[in-house]
């Protein structure tokens, strides 16, 4: 399935964000996205309902059997190779030990 519209492709990226770094997005988690984002997108719901179906559908996450969504875990594993490769240096090669 493809977001139709930069509004949806928008919310998909931060409710992506949300799972990844919290570990779980929520039902109060959606909550607050719609409130954040209904002043000025006027059609949330439909958007990001439309976001969580297309992430669910393409694998980027997974339902929960009590209704919360989890990124799968080799998504978080590229997830966080992603947003730390190029800045975070492994233990092993560390020269200087922490102050």
């Amino acid at each position: 399935m493809e977001l139709q519209g930069e509004d949806t492709r928008w919310l998909a990226m931060e409710i992506q964000a949300e799972a990844a770094s919290r570990g779980i997005y929520t039902a109060a988690d959606h909550r607050s996205l719609l409130h954040r984002y209904a002043a000025i997108m006027p059609d949330v719901h439909q958007r990001a309902d439309e976001a969580l179906d297309v992430l669910v559908n393409d694998g980027e996450l997974e339902r929960a059997s009590d209704g919360s969504y989890h990124l799968p875990p080799r998504l978080l594993e590229h997830w966080l190779y992603a947003r730390s490769h190029d800045h975070h240096v492994p233990f092993s090669k560390r020269t200087r030990r922490p102050l």
